[in-house]
C-alpha cells in the first residue's frame, strides 16, 4: 500500500469514528472530544462555551406514521438546517436517535446562545417535503454554557436539565440554565 493510500484509509477511519453515517455530523464520541479540545484552552476573554442540546419532538410518531425511511430523511434535513445555523468554527453533532448537539465558540453569555437556538428552533419548524406528504419537525432546545476547565459530562446534563425544562413547559421553545 502506497503512503498516499495509508493515510486516505486512515483519514476515512478517523472520519467513520467521530462521524454519524446518517448525517455525516459529529457522533457522541466526535462531540466530546471537540468539547473537550475547547474547554482546555481558555476562550477569548469575555466568551464561553455554549452548549444547546436539541431533541427532536414528537419523532416517535414521525416514524410510526410514516416510516422509518421517512424519519431519516427528516434526520438528515434537521442536521443540514442546524449546521446551515451556525459558523464554520461551531460544531454540530448528532448523539443518537433524535437528539442533536450544537457547540458554539466563543459565546459571551446564555441570553447569545438562547438567540442562536431560537434560530435553529425558527429553521427547523419549516416542512420538510419527505415520501408522499410533508412533515413539519419542532424542535426543543436546552442551552447551558461551559466555561475553560468545566468537565463535558457535567456541561452536558446541565444542558439536558435545560432541555427537559422546555419540553416539560410546552416544547417546541428554547430553555436556558440560569445564569
Amino acid at each position: 500500500m502506497h503512503i498516499t493510500e495509508a493515510r486516505e484509509a486512515r483519514a476515512l477511519l478517523d472520519f467513520q469514528a467521530n462521524h454519524d453515517p446518517l448525517t455525516d455530523l459529529k457522533n457522541r464520541r466526535g462531540v466530546l472530544q471537540a468539547m473537550t479540545a475547547v474547554l482546555a484552552h481558555p476562550p477569548r476573554t469575555g466568551t464561553n462555551l455554549g452548549v444547546l442540546y436539541c431533541d427532536l419532538d414528537g419523532f416517535k410518531q414521525v416514524n410510526d406514521q410514516h416510516g422509518h425511511a421517512v424519519g431519516d430523511e427528516i434526520l438528515i434535513e434537521v442536521g443540514r438546517r442546524i449546521r446551515r445555523c451556525v459558523r464554520n468554527g461551531d460544531t454540530v453533532g448528532r448523539l443518537g436517535g433524535d437528539e442533536f448537539v450544537v457547540l458554539l465558540t466563543q459565546i459571551h453569555d446564555v441570553a447569545d446562545a438562547i438567540r442562536v437556538g431560537e434560530h435553529i428552533r425558527a429553521e427547523v419548524a419549516r416542512p420538510v417535503r419527505c415520501g408522499s406528504g410533508e412533515v413539519t419537525p419542532t424542535l426543543s432546545v436546552g442551552v447551558a454554557l461551559a466555561r475553560s476547565g468545566d468537565d463535558t459530562d457535567a456541561v452536558l446534563a446541565r444542558a439536558d436539565r435545560a432541555l427537559y425544562k422546555a419540553k416539560e413547559s410546552g416544547r417546541n421553545r428554547t430553555v436556558g440554565e440560569p445564569d
